[in-house]
């Protein structure tokens, strides 16, 4: 039926302005036709625009042209004018996303910051009311959060620009949407690019954005790092060193110097129980509350100082075997008995042969003499002789202290101390007589005052010295041993070292040029004062030094200690004349090896007590060093963030490409990943007439507006015939 010619007019005005709703795209259901009353009846557009299709403009039933172009367009589309937009206002259609961006590059700059200011700080530095992992979380996740928006939105549009001036799947529209909403879409259509002959490059780099942007929060936490570090402390650490030892007992006599209690038992100790190092010896005098501590290193050098060397040398090949005539000596025995006598009979190194005379018959006689092997070891202090079939297995000596030892350029002596050993060493597990010969062993060693470099530091409660250098020390005409060095180092500075004739208030420490041997090699006594011209002048921290009093002591007590000692084995056995001997011998295992290391332990047993004594000057007398505290630091490990820069430089690269993109395109809607495009009807001439929400030309175009349209517009999902659909309804007053 034909509406009346005024009600006619208008409504077929506004419905021709209005094409039917769109049937629907997957996701979400297209509305069905509206519902309009009129008269008291409902129409709905579609009925309506049904009924007018033969309802002319002045209410004949016959068509004109201008309605059947209008009918021959494709369905929803409406022609109008093409408006292009500059680039300002493209802009300000992206202006959330831009935003979006922008706070992302503003949350990674926030966790470089963050970052940056903790670096190697202490965990405990950290006063927040959350740790610095939870913050970094925060961060992250705004960071990701930001990063969404840009990229959905941008594959969204693409959506719209890939649909538009030419026909595409509608599936297409679903793959899209997908893509947009989640990480299963986002991989399906990266892997459906690897089927399609059109491909989507700038939508599959949006969707491969989007994976990465997901997996970002590892890398964050990655990149913090709590871990053991260490820092300085203000807690006092220093090592014992010297530079002049001057500790003596006093003087019994004229020049009869004594070695304090403290060295004599050093010695003892040194020779009984040597240390395994001087590091541990020198350990319980150190100081570091902290158990970590730094004594300086310039030049890989923490400190110099007075200290004891020894040179062990193997003299086995200089060794003589002689077969040697002994002559015996009958002297009555008072202790014997009336009816028998006897006689001692004195051997070789004083092996006595005691011959009964109850033993002998009126035919025979005690022997007067007897020929057996010896060894024989020459030395300057005496010669050392052994009978190679039986009787002491160990001797040791002390050689005399005005020989030349070790000489140095002009200086004749270098030594504190020598001494030799001639030993027999038995075969083991022997079987006979034969298997059970003795064969013998010689050495030399000697103690040799000396100045040394170490490189020092301390590390979890362990002190540890590597020696880096030494020079040997000489002994002067006043019986000092000394050196004075050319440079050396003062409190971690190396120090230049420059003599005078003169002394001044800096060089204050007389040293003395070499005398003629013969002078040097006299035996201790008095001795002039050193003159002006014999003598030059230096810094005493330049000079390392065992002065007189000291050395004479030192020196009297190693000789005692070492002259004259045996050991003698009398069946199974040993008998030594004391225990440091014993110690020596090694239960009849001593070699080279062996004897190293007793003259080593000894060496420095004596350089740590001559260590541990206060130098004169104070100032030299400890080398102070830094405390290094151990705690739990803050550590970052800046190549995980580089992942979050990528993916930044990504995402913006993209959103740059969609606007781009979108710029230069005819489509200018802003549509996005909403779809009130399709689903707001356009408006005609008398929508007001019928209460009708709509819009209409490039007001379709803005998501903004559409908005607005759609807030009046309910709908409802109702099944009509067999199918879902919205059902949209007139919003009344």
């Amino acid at each position: 039926m034909a509406l009346p010619q005024s009600d006619a007019d208008t409504s077929r005005n506004a419905l021709l302005a209005s094409p039917p709703l769109s049937a629907g795209i997957p996701r979400k259901p297209v509305p069905s036709p509206l519902l309009f009353k009129h008269g008291g009846k409902e129409y709905t557009s579609v009925q309506v625009s049904s009924a007018l299709d033969d309802v002319d403009l002045d209410g004949s039933s016959s068509g004109n042209d201008e309605r059947r172009q209008k009918q021959q367009q494709p369905l929803g589309i409406v022609p109008t004018a093409v408006v292009y937009r500059g680039i300002g206002a493209s802009l300000r259609i992206w202006k959330w996303e831009l935003i979006s961006l922008l706070v992302s590059y503003l949350s990674f700059m926030s966790i470089i910051a963050v970052l940056a200011a903790f670096q190697g700080k202490l965990l405990s530095s950290w006063s927040g009311l959350i740790s610095i992992n939870a913050i970094i979380a925060i961060l992250a996740t705004i960071f990701k959060a930001a990063l969404v928006l840009p990229v959905t939105e941008g594959i969204s549009q693409l959506k719209w620009l890939w649909l538009f001036q030419e026909q595409r799947s509608l599936v297409d529209v679903d793959r899209y949407d997908q893509a947009s909403r989640g990480a299963w879409g986002s991989i399906l259509l990266i892997a459906r690019q690897f089927s399609e002959k059109k491909k989507s490059y700038l939508a599959s780099l949006g969707a491969f954005i989007f994976l990465l942007t997901l997996i970002t929060d590892p890398f964050y936490q990655a990149a913090v790092q709590v871990n053991t570090c260490y820092h300085n402390s203000t807690a006092l650490a220093s090592v014992p060193r010297v530079n002049h030892y001057t500790a003596t007992q006093g003087a019994v006599h004229d020049r009869a110097f004594h070695a304090t209690a403290d060295m004599d038992i050093a010695v003892t100790q040194g020779m009984v129980l040597p240390p395994r190092s001087g590091s541990d010896s020198i350990a319980p005098s150190v100081l570091c509350s902290t158990g970590n501590c730094t004594f300086g290193d310039n030049e890989g050098v923490s400190f110099s100082t007075l200290d004891m060397c020894h040179v062990c040398e193997n003299l086995t090949t200089q060794i003589l075997t002689r077969n040697i005539t002994y002559e015996a000596t009958t002297t009555s025995d008072a202790s014997s008995s009336n009816s028998s006598s006897s006689s001692a009979t004195n051997g070789p190194s004083g092996r006595k042969l005691k011959v009964r005379q109850s033993d002998t018959t009126s035919n025979s006689s005690p022997p007067t003499s007897w020929t057996e092997p010896t060894w024989i070891l020459e030395s300057a202090g005496g010669n050392i002789t052994m009978l190679a079939s039986g009787g002491p297995v160990l001797k040791v000596i002390s050689l005399n202290d005005n020989t030349t030892s070790y000489p140095i350029g002009p200086w004749t002596r270098s030594s504190i101390l020598e001494f030799r050993a001639l030993a027999a060493l038995e075969k083991k597990n022997c079987t006979g007589p034969q298997d059970c010969s003795s064969t013998p062993f010689a050495f030399q060693c000697s103690l040799r005052p000396c100045a040394k470099t170490f490189k020092a530091s301390m590390k979890d409660g362990k002190y540890k010295e590597t020696e880096v250098s030494r020079e040997y020390m000489h002994r002067s005409m006043t019986y000092a041993y000394e050196i004075a060095l050319n440079r050396t180092i003062v409190n971690g500075t190396w120090v230049n070292c420059s003599p005078s004739d003169n002394e001044t208030e800096t060089n204050s420490y007389q040293y003395a040029l070499p005398e003629p041997p013969d002078i040097q090699l006299q035996p201790i006594g008095p001795h002039p004062p050193v003159q002006p011209n014999a003598s030059v002048w230096y810094p005493r921290h330049c000079v390392y030094a065992i002065e007189t009093a000291a050395s004479v002591g030192l020196e009297a007590l190693l000789r005692f200690s070492f002259d004259n000692n045996n050991i003698t084995r009398v069946g199974p056995l040993v008998l030594p004349t004391n225990s440091w001997v014993a110690n020596l011998w090694a239960d009849g295992n001593i070699s080279m090896a062996t004897v190293n290391n007793f003259t080593s332990g000894l060496a420095t047993t004596l350089a740590v007590q001559m260590r541990r004594t206060m130098d004169k000057n104070i100032d030299v007398s400890r080398q102070l060093g830094q405390t290094i505290q151990r705690d739990t630091c803050i550590n970052i490990r800046w190549h995980y963030l580089s992942f979050g820069a990528i993916v930044l430089v990504l995402e913006t690269a993209f959103l740059v490409a969609v606007i781009f993109t979108s710029h230069r395109r005819q489509w200018n809607a802003n549509w996005k990943s909403s779809f009130l495009g399709l689903l707001v009807p356009q408006a005609g001439p008398d929508a007001t007439q019928l209460r009708r929400q709509s819009i209409s030309g490039h007001d379709a175009e803005d998501k903004g507006k559409l908005r607005r349209v759609a807030k009046d517009i309910n709908v409802s999902l109702a099944k009509v015939g067999g199918r879902w659909q919205l059902h949209t309804v007139e919003k009344l007053d």
